[in-house]
């Protein structure tokens, strides 16, 4: 569950609440503009209520989202983030194992815990860590020191073969820890539609937003590693003149291709062996207007033949 419209701590907390087996992440949670302890409280709540279920996925944002919609400082994200990771472990510690809170980080002090603030002892394990990444630093940070890593928007099947995985491995083993213990979530955008129609309006959902990523300059390098690096200051002029409707005319097929897996219900398992199968332990489906035509039946069949990937 992303950060949108609705805070995913929302989301997951109804789910946590309508479901008794269903596992359930913030795709991702933004981080900088949340305390680490209010981070904590809220993941704290929602993995009781699950009942172990509830797995934490955090993201930073791009410089002018953190100071002009957040109206939160922007320092550089991966340091902020180590910083941010430690302290949960920290404060998750304290209240799962009574160990005394001192925490001293670069961006985050935490050093005051009380009985009267003190949640309860979990009856499940502390909930799990995952940064969301499209950079190699972030990336290398995620094998690290936490749990998994989301492989986030916009990212190609390229990108993340040949900087991201390697990066993330990189860092699994620089901490001692072999990287096939840790999840790996897909990189790319997934779209399905049930019959040539559908799948046609998902490609051109998934087109959209591959313009509107296009045209932040921090998402440049990703562009640029396949050539397209041209197209990005223009989407980034339009979208200044509000021309977002005409946006997605600039990302052709081949650009479509790249960044997302895209096809019929009865195709997608293969695509996404295919797109994934070396690599991704989970896979995320998307936003509803990437999968249309859903219905029980025919998703319970895809869930299943995906989790039959070998």
């Amino acid at each position: 569950m992303t950060e949108e419209k609705i805070p995913p701590i929302l989301s997951c907390s109804l789910t946590a609440y309508a479901t008794e087996r269903l596992r359930m992440a913030t795709w991702i949670l933004v981080a900088f503009p949340r305390s680490p302890m209010v981070t904590a409280y809220s993941a704290w709540g929602i993995q009781d209520l699950a009942k172990g279920r509830f797995e934490l996925g955090l993201g930073t944002q791009v410089k002018g989202h953190m100071e002009r919609r957040y109206s939160v400082p922007y320092s550089p994200p991966v340091p902020r983030m180590k910083d941010y990771v430690l302290a949960l472990r920290a404060i998750f510690d304290c209240w799962q194992n009574g160990t005394r809170l001192d925490y001293h980080g670069t961006h985050y002090t935490h050093t005051l815990m009380n009985p009267l603030f003190t949640p309860w002892r979990l009856a499940y394990p502390m909930p799990p860590i995952y940064t969301s990444c499209m950079n190699t630093g972030m990336a290398r940070l995620a094998g690290e020191i936490c749990d998994g890593v989301f492989f986030g928007d916009p990212v190609t099947n390229k990108w993340v073969r040949e900087r991201l995985v390697p990066s993330f491995q990189d860092g699994a083993r620089k901490s001692g820890r072999d990287p096939k213990t840790l999840d790996i979530s897909n990189g790319s955008f997934v779209g399905v539609g049930s019959t040539p129609e559908e799948v046609k309006k998902a490609k051109e959902a998934i087109r959209a937003r591959i313009s509107f990523y296009g045209s932040t300059p921090t998402y440049r390098p990703v562009f640029e590693y396949h050539g397209w690096g041209d197209i990005t200051p223009r989407l980034h002029a339009m979208s200044r003149e509000g021309k977002w409707s005409e946006m997605p005319a600039l990302i052709t097929d081949e650009m479509v291709n790249n960044f997302a897996v895209i096809g019929r219900y009865e195709e997608l398992p293969h695509l996404i062996k295919e797109r994934f199968g070396s690599y991704a332990k989970r896979v995320h489906l998307g936003y509803p207007d990437w999968t249309l035509g859903d219905t029980d039946a025919r998703m319970k069949k895809l869930v299943d033949e995906v989790h039959s990937i070998e």
